[in-house]
């Protein structure tokens, strides 16, 4: 995103997989863009260290540049293996922010883990970010749970302009980890944004349920709630006002 004069990228992941074995959890979508596309990005934000949110071919490549990393207490040392300066990352616990310029991103709650082996379970934080720029707004939720920190997100910063909400990779067996449609739909219902954008759905399978079956349930149910989504075609330059499509309707 683009916000400030600074161009912010959010747990970019680019690589064929997002599982330790690359067999399984493959893209089914080809990128937008391939790295060498993207503008110069001043700022990356990191939620937490799963597989499909820090990848690191493609921070090896980001730590080449002079990008700023702002991540949850404890993902430093997962970065700095791969070549990321002590001095590039900025380390925040939850309601802690830091600022680039007139750039403010908070860390915000979720309800998730973290842990990239099983030995290393909860040893690095993990949360949602929301960056202000004057009177904008904006909220990335991350993975989580449902819960009653989205109502809290909708006190502590009211008006907010698009919400990026976790909608997908769910399951019966993981429900405190993940959202079902429903629930996105209320957790952004909690958050009372202008345009509310469905994510975490388009590009990898990591559970069983088929791939658009998320925002076919969940878009829906956002109307029926007075939301507004958002659905941009895979690589499409939008902002608030956006006028989308359901795009994934026509796709056999």
């Amino acid at each position: 995103m683009r916000l400030g004069m600074q161009t912010v990228a959010v747990d970019p992941v680019l690589g064929p997989s997002v599982s330790p074995l690359t067999v399984n959890m493959r893209r089914f979508q080809p990128h937008a863009a391939l790295l060498a596309d993207w503008p110069q990005l001043d700022v990356v934000l990191l939620s937490h260290n799963h597989y499909d949110h820090l990848e690191e071919h493609t921070l090896r490549a980001l730590a080449r540049t002079p990008a700023q990393f702002i991540v949850p207490l404890g993902l430093g040392a997962y970065l700095k293996p791969l070549g990321v300066a002590d001095s590039a990352i900025t380390e925040l616990d939850w309601w802690q922010h830091a600022q680039r310029g007139d750039l403010r991103i908070t860390l915000v709650p979720a309800l998730h883990t973290s842990g990239r082996s099983l030995s290393d379970g909860a040893r690095s934080f993990w949360g949602g970010f929301v960056l202000q720029h004057g009177g904008e707004r904006i909220y990335y939720s991350v993975d989580s749970a449902y819960g009653p920190h989205f109502a809290e997100m909708g006190r502590r910063f009211p008006d907010l302009g698009i919400a990026f909400v976790e909608n997908g990779q769910y399951d019966r067996r993981w429900r405190d980890n993940h959202m079902f449609p429903e629930q996105t739909a209320q957790a952004a219902a909690d958050v009372k944004p202008s345009r509310v954008m469905p994510v975490h759905w388009g590009a990898y399978s990591m559970a069983y349920h088929p791939w658009d079956e998320p925002v076919r349930l969940s878009v829906p149910a956002m109307r029926a709630l007075g939301l507004q989504p958002l659905t941009p075609l895979l690589g499409q330059v939008f902002d608030a006002g956006t006028v989308t499509q359901e795009w994934y309707l026509g796709v056999k």
